[in-house]
Order: structure tokens, then C-alpha cells, then sequence
């Protein structure tokens, strides 16, 4: 590429970038060189090759191929930008300064920008205070005034001189209250100093505040807003936020309520903006339906689940809006999934298929979470009803629908039934071969057929174990129990004894037997293919029994790593994303 050659366009530029890392990444930094080099007059390609020079510790080299450049391009800003670079680079940082003042001494009086180009660039290479210097007589030459103020104020800021960043932060406020960007760098920018600088900022702020009046008010009330949100104290935040908009007219109120509503979410002050979002609905600068959704979503993420279930009923009221379909979801999952009400789930849910509101297979899964619960929850006549509902359906073929007969065999079992639990695993077993769920399904089959003496056999006194907690009579369960495990050396039906017991106890809220149990299970048979289910069990009565999140997460990340394709593990996984999500 000759001197004075038009650059490469946009899309040429990123190709060239694009090849150069892929080339680098899989051959090392020298590579793409000789490429980059058949382009260099173009100051972003000379860009990419300081940064391979210098990963292949060549910066000698580059810093002759920036002086040439440098040398036939004296007008263009970004080439000189990157010889100052490549001179510090180099090992020269004490050229870089007089090469500036070179830089700027050489550029015509037209070109005013020099003044900024090379003051950043001093800055970016850390010298604060030869930027300010830059940046002063960039101001200087202008004529005085607020030229430079935002860099100069964040010069001042770097270097601690922080009355005096405070003190060109308020002039650019005063002289041009509109503008809201370079302001906000500013004082962030301090802030980063420390909370002692953090503190004398809002002092000054709001002495300011006092004094001043119109546009040049609000906007340092809009800054103190956002400076207290940023540093927790959100009750200051709230009030800035309260008078500034009782100040504006509804379009920059409601702009401001975003700003407001958005970053204390952002920033996880939930009771900010719950009450932000409650302002702005009394003020009517949000539609009254976006405010109880945003407020709902913010309850149900601090688990206040009854309020957030009151949000989206009044939100259901909305009949004819889309929102009213997400409500009947949201409120169905909080039913389902987080206040154990599987009846109301089910009535959610069967509102939603009317609405047409989820795919079938959607429809299918909820409906078989739902019936999880009731069989968890003894509510076995339920479970069956909504299990041969499914199974009855002609929306579903068989094999989608098998999941239902499974669960149809768990409520047959725990009722008492295990002969008719035994063909219901059997069918289920048929139409799902090789996966793990059917392999259960005929590990319960042969506890059930194992013994069919007239005494009754391990899996009639499982099933009257189960029989007898379900009416109350909890110890006959439990001796029931322990006598099996007397009597049995069989790692299928221990195992089973195990899980059942455990499951016992969590139905009768005797959570450390259910984790005693349950770790019995996995320390004696930690290769049976119950294990990863009481895993699994110990993590949720861990998370939402216990509330010991550190011990919830290991036994659930040991599901996710000891058995990837295990039937517990997708529960594992959605359980673990939800402790992330909550910063758990």
C-alpha cells in the first residue's frame, strides 16, 4: 500500500483483523505480520501491529516502522497516536513527551484536535500529569472557557487532585446542564478513588444542589441519584429521585423513572426499585400493567412469592392484553414450583391451554411436574386422576405420554397396588428401552415380583410401610422399614428401602432423618442407580429446607459431575442455574 493510499474500508479492516487473531492464535504472534505490513499505512492496521510486535517482543522493530509512518503521515492524528505508543512500548517513555510537544508544534492552527488526540494518548500510556499539561494548553489556545473540561477534570481525578476534578465537574454542569455523559464520566471517576473521595464528591454535589436552580438543578439531582444508587444508600437515592420528578415534564419524567427503576435492579437494590416502580405508577408515567409486571418479577426474585402471586392475579384481570397468558404462567409456575399448591398450578395451567398459551409439549410437561408434586404431597387420587387424564388424551402418542404411566405405577405403588404398579412399569419400561427411567422402572418390577410368599414378600411391606405413614402411623412405617433392612442383603431392595425412607421422612418434615438416610444410601451403594437420586434429594432439602447453600450446591454439582446422564441430573442442573442466577 503506497503512501497516501486510501484505506481499507470497514469490512476489509475486520477481515484483516479477524485473519490476523485466527492466524496468531494457531501459529503465534509473528505470523500475521508480513500481512499486516502490506497494509500499514492504514493507522488501525499499524495498531494491530504494535500489538504482535510486541507479543513477539519485537518492539525495536516496530518502533522504525512508526517513525516512518509517522515521518509521511504528519497530518493524520491516529498515526502519530500510535508512534507515541510504540516509543513508550520501546522503552523510551522519555522521548514520548518531547515527540508530542513535536506533534502539536508541527500540526497547523486548523487542526484544533491535536490538543485532545495527544493529551488521551498520554493519558491512556499513563501520564496523567503530561496529559494535563496537554490538555492546559489545549485550553489555553482555545481561549480559555470550558474547552477540555472533561478531560481535564479526569486528568485531575487521576492524579488525586479531586476539589479541583470536583471543581471543573460542577462548571461543566453549570455551563451546560443538558449534558449528562461527560459529567457522569467524570464523577465516576472519582468515585473509583475511594469512598472517601466517594463521600466528599456527594458532599459537594449536594451543596451545590442548594444554591442552584432550573436545568442546572435537575441536573444534579439526576447525578446525585444515579451517585447514591452506585454507592448502596439508596434511601438518599430515592429522594433525589422523588423531587426530580415531581421537577420535569411527563416525557423526561418518565425517562428518568427508567434510569432510576432499571439501574437499582441492575444493581440488585430490589426495594428500590419496587418503590420506584410504585412512584411512577401514582405519578401515571408507566402503564399501570408494566408496573405490577416489573414489580411482580422483582418479588419473585427476593422470593416473596404471596406477593408476587397478588401482582399477577390483579394482572390476569387484564383478559384481553398478551400479559394476561404470561401471568397465568408465571403464577402457575410460583403455584408449582415454589408454594407447593399443585391444585392451582393445575388450574393455571388448564386456563393457559384454553388461552392457547404453550405448546403441547409444554402443556405435557408441566402437567407431569404437577402430578410429581401431588404424589409427593399423598394426594395419590389426584395424581392417578391427572396420570390416566394424560394417558386417555388423544393429543399425545403413547411414548410422549409415557412418562405419565410411570408416575401412574408410583401412585399405584405408594396406594397400596403394587401388582398393578408392576404393569404399569412394565408398559412404561416397553415404550422407553434402554433409557435409565425404564431401567428403574424394571428395578421397581422385580422389588415387586422378587417375593410373592403368602408371609408377603419385601415390596408388600414397602408398599404397607408406605400405607401405614400415609395414615399417620409414622413408626409402624419405620419399623416396618428397619426390619427390612434387617432381613435384606439384596443392593436392589436396600436401596430402595433407603429412598423410601428417606422419602417418608420428608413427607412427615423429618428432614435430618430424610439426609441421614439418604446419605446411608449413597455411602453403602454408591454405584446404585438410586445414589444420584438421594443426591438429589439432599440438595433440595439442603436449599429449600436447610437453607445451606454451600452443602445444597456440592451434592448437587457431584449429580451433575459423577452422573451427566443421569435421569436427576436435568433437576441438578436447573437447580444450580438458579442458585447462580441468585448468587447463591
Amino acid at each position: 500500500m503506497s503512501a497516501g493510499a486510501a484505506r481499507l474500508d470497514d469490512r476489509r479492516f475486520n477481515e484483516l483483523r479477524q485473519l490476523s487473531r485466527t492466524i496468531a492464535d494457531q501459529a503465534g504472534p509473528e505470523r500475521p505480520i508480513p500481512i499486516l505490513l502490506q497494509h500499514q499505512d492504514d493507522p488501525r492496521v499499524l495498531g494491530l501491529l504494535l500489538e504482535y510486535y510486541g507479543k513477539a517482543e519485537r518492539q525495536l522493530e516496530f518502533l522504525e516502522i512508526a517513525a516512518e509512518q509517522a515521518a509521511r503521515q504528519p497530518l493524520d492524528l491516529a498515526v502519530q497516536g500510535v508512534y507515541l505508543k510504540a516509543l513508550h512500548a520501546a522503552g523510551m517513555a522519555d522521548s514520548v513527551m518531547p515527540v508530542a510537544s513535536r506533534i502539536i508544534g508541527s500540526a497547523p492552527d486548523t487542526l484544533s484536535e491535536v490538543w485532545r488526540v495527544v493529551g488521551s494518548q498520554l493519558a491512556e500510556l499513563g501520564m496523567h500529569a503530561a496529559a494535563l499539561e496537554v490538555f492546559n494548553r489545549g485550553r489555553a489556545a482555545a481561549a480559555g472557557g470550558s474547552a477540555f473540561a472533561r478531560e481535564i477534570a479526569l486528568e485531575l481525578a487521576d492524579l488525586g487532585l479531586l476539589n479541583e476534578a470536583v471543581e471543573e465537574l460542577l462548571a461543566m454542569v453549570r455551563g451546560n446542564p443538558a449534558e449528562s455523559t461527560h459529567p457522569r464520566q467524570v464523577a465516576y471517576r472519582i468515585t473509583s478513588r475511594g469512598r472517601q473521595a466517594e463521600d466528599m464528591l456527594l458532599e459537594r454535589l449536594d451543596d451545590a444542589l442548594k444554591s442552584a436552580g432550573g436545568e442546572v438543578e435537575k441536573s444534579l439531582r439526576s447525578l446525585l441519584m444515579e451517585l447514591c444508587l452506585s454507592a448502596g444508600l439508596e434511601k438518599e437515592a430515592y429522594g433525589y429521585f422523588s423531587s426530580l420528578l415531581r421537577k420535569l415534564d411527563d416525557r423526561a419524567a418518565r425517562r428518568i423513572a427508567q434510569l432510576f427503576i432499571g439501574r437499582a435492579a441492575r444493581l440488585s437494590l430490589f426495594d428500590s426499585a419496587l418503590s420506584g416502580y410504585a412512584l411512577a405508577d401514582s405519578l401515571k408515567l408507566v402503564n399501570h400493567q408494566t408496573a405490577l409486571l416489573g414489580q411482580a418479577e422483582i418479588l419473585l426474585r427476593l422470593g416473596r412469592y404471596q406477593q408476587a402471586e397478588h401482582h399477577f392475579i390483579e394482572l390476569i384481570g387484564f383478559e384481553s392484553t398478551p400479559i394476561a397468558a404470561m401471568a397465568w404462567r408465571k403464577l402457575g409456575d410460583i403455584y408449582l414450583n415454589r408454594m407447593d399448591r399443585p391444585g392451582e398450578a393445575l388450574a393455571c395451567y388448564r386456563k393457559l391451554e384454553e388461552l392457547g398459551g404453550l405448546e403441547k409439549e409444554q402443556l405435557l410437561d408441566a402437567k407431569l411436574r404437577i402430578a410429581e408434586s401431588f404424589i409427593r404431597l399423598e394426594r395419590l387420587d389426584d395424581a392417578g386422576a391427572l396420570c390416566r387424564e394424560l394417558l386417555d388424551s388423544s393429543e399425545y402418542d403413547p411414548l410422549e405420554s409415557s412418562g405419565a404411566m410411570l408416575l401412574l405405577g408410583d401412585v399405584l405403588f405408594f396406594g397400596g397396588q403394587p401388582d398393578s404398579a408392576a404393569e404399569a412399569y412394565l408398559t412404561f419400561a416397553k415404550l422407553n428401552l434402554g433409557d435409565q427411567l425404564a431401567n428403574d422402572a424394571m428395578g421397581k418390577i422385580y422389588l415387586i415380583r422378587h417375593d410373592r410368599s403368602p408371609e408377603g414378600g419385601p415390596s408388600r411391606k414397602v408398599g404397607e410401610a408406605l400405607y401405614a405413614a400415609r395414615n399417620g402411623n409414622v413408626q409402624l412405617a419405620r419399623d416396618l422399614f428397619a426390619g427390612l433392612l434387617r432381613e435384606q442383603s439384596d443392593s436392589l431392595y436396600r436401596a430402595q428401602v433407603y429412598y423410601q425412607m428417606g422419602r417418608m421422612y420428608e413427607r412427615e418434615s423429618e428432614f435430618s432423618l430424610a439426609l441421614g438416610t439418604y446419605g446411608q444410601l449413597i455411602d453403602e451403594l454408591p454405584g446404585h442407580q438410586l445414589a444420584p437420586l438421594a443426591e438429589l434429594r439432599m440438595g433440595i432439602i439442603l436449599l429449600e429446607e436447610v437453607a445451606d447453600t454451600t452443602r445444597a450446591r456440592g451434592h448437587l454439582e457431584r449429580v451433575v459431575v459423577e452422573y451427566p446422564l443421569g435421569v436427576a441430573t436435568p433437576q441438578a442442573r436447573r437447580l444450580l442455574r438458579t442458585l447462580d442466577d441468585e448468587k447463591l
